[in-house]
């Protein structure tokens, strides 16, 4: 019985670390999208400007 409790408490600690992996690469994403698309819409730095 307690090996049975031992192994459930492992899938639970599993779950909850899989569970922080996803939040965390998520948290990776939406920064990844808000350095995109401000680089996309800010102007150009003066080097590349025309001259």
């Amino acid at each position: 019985m307690s090996q049975e409790i031992e192994l459930l408490n492992m899938g639970i600690h599993l779950c909850k670390e899989i569970r922080d992996l996803l939040e965390e690469r998520e948290h990776r994403n939406l920064v990844f999208q808000q350095l995109v698309t401000k680089n996309a819409f800010s102007p150009l730095p003066l080097e590349y400007e025309k001259k």
